[in-house]
């Protein structure tokens, strides 16, 4: 089992995205350096999809376009907290001279589960490597041969713009060598790379993830748009305490509830774009670390706004709008997972 609290930390520090994007691509060296270990790409096309990997470095993984405009299928520019610069997501296609063809394996392992580049610099944390640290050395072998086997786009994104370059990254244990296989250990890694707690947990007043709420339910947005992200810990009364294994997997997979309603909101997004790609095995893990960790009474739906006075017909009843019923009905809830993505310019 991994060590929450000091993932959060680290989460809440780096202030992460859900979305993994490189630095700019290291200076070519003179020859390709050959692959250390053979992975299978379809597995590592999985973990990629399930942490978010194309939403910052474009779908074809090319990363920001060279002219810094916005638009698929290319990548995005991020902008560091507090006008403190751009970051525009790198090319991490196999191209040998805007993108990663000439990286070594080791060196690509070492970029995306410690930050750290090949010439020795360290990247933006809107790379989240301390997520990604928490990959086995197999499933990082996956990872690595997915990467090389999508296509060659030759396209260089602008180099990032920073204020302060980031510290050296500080881990307090190394990644692990093999990935546990069906059970509530395993479930925390995929928790950790699809980034739940960062709209599933609450944040202190520094900004930080506050690890004593962790993953029992948080306010997105503010205002009229403010939405609520569920308590997702073994609660009863507030959160999924009732909810089965087999129940949760399902919810997570096929957007289901134990009574039949439809999850809503981005939450829907997310399982349509990731998460009904989940394997059974996988569905049930994530289900199992729920069930482990320490139920947290909250309802974040209770800290929303109160919504504004309805329309009312001849008989004195209520009109809500079609689309609006189902949104308001999954809030009230407090049961419609929901994710959100960073960006400074859109995809």
């Amino acid at each position: 089992m991994l060590k929450r609290a000091l993932l959060l930390a680290a989460l809440g520090v780096l202030g992460l995205t859900g979305l993994a994007f490189l630095a700019e691509a290291a200076p070519p060296r003179q020859a390709t350096a050959a692959p250390l270990a053979v992975g299978d790409p379809a597995k590592g096309g999985y973990l990629a999809r399930l942490g978010g990997c194309a939403g910052c470095h474009g779908q074809n993984y090319a990363g920001q376009r060279a002219d810094g405009t916005a638009g698929a299928p290319f990548g995005i520019t991020l902008t560091a907290p507090g006008g403190g610069g751009t970051a525009p997501a790198s090319n991490i296609t196999p191209d040998a001279e805007t993108g990663i063809g000439r990286w070594s394996d080791a060196e690509l392992v070492r970029a995306i589960r410690d930050g750290i580049r090949p010439d020795g610099k360290v990247l933006y944390p809107g790379m989240p490597y301390a997520r990604w640290h928490t990959i086995a050395d197999d499933d990082m072998e996956h990872l690595v041969a997915f990467l090389r086997s999508n296509p060659a786009v030759q396209n260089k994104p602008p180099a990032r713009q920073l204020q302060v370059e980031p510290a050296q990254p500080r881990f307090s244990a190394p990644s692990p060598k093999s990935s546990p296989g069906e059970s509530a250990g395993r479930g925390e890694i995929l928790i950790t790379v699809a980034n739940c707690a960062n709209c599933h947990t609450p944040r202190t007043a520094e900004g930080t993830l506050d690890p004593s709420k962790y993953l029992a339910g948080n306010i997105l947005g503010t205002g009229a748009t403010a939405q609520a992200a569920a308590n997702i810990t073994p609660d009863r009364a507030t959160g999924i305490g009732d909810w089965t294994v087999e129940q949760i997997a399902t919810a997570i997979k096929l957007g289901r509830r134990p009574n039949g309603t439809a999850l809503s909101g981005a939450m829907a997004t997310q399982i349509n774009n990731r998460f009904q790609f989940l394997s059974d095995t996988d569905a049930r893990a994530v289900a199992l670390y729920l069930k482990s960790i320490p139920a947290v009474q909250n309802r974040p739906a209770a800290l929303l706004p109160a919504p504004a006075a309805m329309p009312r017909t001849g008989d004195d009843a209520p009109v809500l709008p079609m689309a609006g019923a189902a949104g308001l009905g999954a809030l009230a809830l407090g049961l419609g997972w929901l994710g959100r993505r960073r960006a400074s310019s859109p995809a």
